[in-house]
């Protein structure tokens, strides 16, 4: 196999990871792979750490993106890259070392666009926290779309970019960097909407993400409120994907689930954040009064749990459901 790899790497102050990273990377057992690694202004030493390592490999490329967030630093990945197929490996991640040759023996053998392996999810003291993967699949059409999609999002498979090898041939949009958070579930939304687009997988589990113990209360703040911006964002834009190409309900049906989750998410993370009764009622305020919830059918959500908090929702409960954050998060902190 002659083809190329492009694997690009956001980095923002990773110098604590970025060498295991860059490392599991160079040791791929596939070695035609040039690797460009974005550093998105990182104020620590990580771009001092990857030109050393530019310095001594020829095909690791040492690139500044002055613009924050890593869906700035792919797009500009992608934008330089020169190999027939991209991926992607996040700088705190790292990859097994058939990462590259697995994927794209697999996509050229089903002659796939996109081809998708496993995830091991690993605490960052090294504990396995869960494996996701699913059985080797083929999906080449629309009727089984929604199938396809439904299977990687249920095994926490959907969403990222860095357990994908796409053809780049078929990228023909970019990271939506208007939010740091959902960004990345949309780009592969709106490239699997192609017609005769051909997606596979592979039972192999070949990426290791790195899942840390917590954020600071800045950063937390900081996501919480985008959060719930990205995901407002997103729930219509995946409805509007749906609607401009004629996909099924069955479709619609899968968005519907994906959104409950996200938001039920964006709710609970309010309970841990330092905050006045009054501003997390105004939060939760803003969220029952959306228009999207109001679309929302309850009867696809499969959990009786988010059924409950959802029908909360649904009847404007805004002071009994911040009181649960109150309460939920008074004992979070005497648990500490």
């Amino acid at each position: 196999m002659n083809n190329k790899i492009s694997v690009i790497v956001p980095a923002y102050n990773s110098e604590k990871y970025i060498r295991k990273c860059i490392e599991s990377i160079v040791n791929q057992t596939y070695k035609n792979i040039e690797i460009l690694i974005v550093d998105n202004n990182s104020s620590d030493r990580t771009g001092e750490i990857v030109k050393a390592y530019s310095e001594k490999n020829d095909n690791i490329h040492y690139l500044f993106c002055e613009e924050r967030g890593a869906a700035a630093a792919r797009n500009y990945g992608i934008d330089r890259c020169t190999g027939e197929y991209i991926c992607f490996v996040d700088a705190d991640d790292y990859v097994e070392e058939t990462y590259c040759e697995v994927l794209l023996d697999t996509i050229i053998k089903r002659r796939a666009d996109i081809c998708v392996c496993g995830i091991k999810r690993i605490k960052e003291n090294g504990d396995l926290l869960q494996k996701c993967f699913v059985d080797d699949f083929l999906s080449n059409s629309m009727s089984d779309f929604e199938e396809t999609i439904l299977l990687m999002y249920e095994n926490l498979l959907l969403n990222s970019p860095f357990n994908k090898l796409y053809k780049k041939s078929i990228i023909s949009v970019k990271f939506n960097n208007k939010f740091q958070i959902g960004e990345d579930l949309l780009f592969n939304l709106e490239l699997m909407k192609e017609d005769n687009l051909k997606i596979c997988g592979t039972s192999k589990i070949l990426y290791n993400y790195i899942i840390f113990d917590g954020l600071s209360s800045e950063k937390l703040q900081y996501y919480s409120k985008n959060r719930l911006e990205s995901t407002l964002y997103l729930y219509k834009e995946m409805k509007d994907i749906g609607l401009k190409y004629g996909y099924s309900k069955e479709y619609s049906n899968v968005i519907d689930r994906i959104y409950c989750d996200k938001i039920i998410f964006c709710y609970k993370e309010w309970s841990v954040l330092k905050e006045p009764f009054e501003e997390k009622k105004r939060k939760v305020a803003k969220l029952v009064g959306s228009k999207e919830i109001s679309e929302i059918n309850v009867k696809y959500i499969n959990s009786i749990p988010k059924k409950i908090i959802f029908v909360l929702f649904k009847i404007n409960a805004v002071f009994f459901l911040t009181f649960m954050l109150m309460i939920t998060g008074d004992k979070d902190a005497n648990n500490k």
